[in-house]
C-alpha cells in the first residue's frame, strides 16, 4: 500500500493491492451464503473527490469468473463510513458456469456495468448490466439484496433480437421445462425479437419466472409425424408454467 498525507495531516491518496482469497457472504444468519473463490484488485482512492479507480480487478466464483476495470464513488458518508458505493465497470472475459442452471456453459467477450450498492443492508442495484459475445448482446438490470433469511432477487433480462440457439442457451433448465425441450426439438429456424425473461426470488415463497419474445421467419414442426411450418412468426408468452402462442 502507499499513503500519501496532506499538509492538514489527512490522508490525500491511498493506493493499494487487494488480494482475497477464499470467503463467503451471507446476507442473514439463516441464509444460504455465496461462496467465492478469490479476487484481486487494484485501488486507487482520492479523499477528496470519494473516487476509487479500479484499473485493474480478477474475482472468481464457482460459478462465475471475470477480470474488470473502472470506478467507485462513496456517498451517503455517515461518521466517515460510507452507505453507499456507486459503481461503473468495464468486464471482461466473463465465464459463466453450468452449474445447475443453465444447458451449457456462457461466455461473454465483455460488459459495461452502472451499479449501486447499499451497505446496511446490503443490496446490489444493478442499472444497466450490458452484455455483449457470442450470444450477442443482452442487457440485465434488477436487484439482489439481503433479508435476514435469504436473498431476495429481482433480474430482468431482455435482448432485441436473438437465434433460437442463442435464446436456449440462455433459457434456464428448470424455467418450464417441458417448453423448453419442444422449442429445442421442434423450432429449427427464425429469430426472435423483443425477447424478454424475468426472475423473482423471495425467501419463503414459490419462485415467479416468466419470458417474452416474437419470432419471425421460424420453421416448426408442430406434431410427430406432419410436415413442418416455415415462415411461421407470432408472439410467445411464458408466466409461472402458462405458455401462449399468438
Amino acid at each position: 500500500a502507499r499513503v500519501e498525507i496532506g499538509n492538514d495531516g489527512a490522508v490525500s491518496r491511498l493506493a493499494a493491492s487487494l488480494d482475497i482469497g477464499e470467503g463467503r457472504l451471507r446476507p442473514g444468519p439463516d441464509a444460504q451464503p455465496f461462496e467465492f473463490s478469490g479476487a484481486r484488485a487494484e485501488i486507487d482512492y482520492d479523499p477528496a473527490t470519494g473516487r476509487i479507480a479500479v484499473p485493474e480487478v480478477f474475482a472468481r466464483t464457482e460459478l462465475v469468473s471475470l477480470a474488470a476495470e473502472g470506478q467507485l464513488y462513496l456517498g451517503d458518508l455517515a461518521a466517515g463510513w460510507p452507505r453507499e458505493v456507486l459503481a461503473q465497470f468495464r468486464l471482461r472475459d466473463i465465464a459463466v458456469a453450468q452449474g445447475d442452471v443453465l444447458a451449457g456453459p456462457l461466455a461473454f467477450d465483455e460488459a459495461f456495468a452502472d451499479l449501486r450498492i447499499a451497505l446496511d443492508p446490503f443490496a446490489l442495484e444493478i442499472g444497466r448490466l450490458q452484455l455483449s459475445g457470442p450470444l450477442g448482446r443482452q442487457d440485465l438490470r434488477g436487484r439482489i439484496g439481503a433479508a435476514r433469511s435469504g436473498w431476495r432477487i429481482a433480474l430482468d433480462l431482455s435482448a432485441e433480437e436473438a437465434s433460437v440457439a442463442e435464446a436456449l442457451a440462455l433459457w434456464p433448465l428448470a424455467l418450464a421445462p417441458g417448453v423448453r425441450r419442444w422449442v429445442r426439438g421442434n423450432v429449427r429456424e427464425g429469430t426472435l425479437r423483443d425477447f424478454e425473461m424475468a426472475i423473482r426470488m423471495v425467501p419463503d415463497t414459490p419462485r415467479h419466472a416468466g419470458m417474452s419474445f416474437a419470432f419471425e421467419g421460424a420453421k416448426v414442426k408442430p406434431m410427430r409425424g406432419l410436415p413442418p411450418i416455415t415462415g411461421a412468426a407470432g408472439l410467445v408468452s411464458l408466466s409461472d408454467g402458462r405458455f401462449a402462442v399468438d
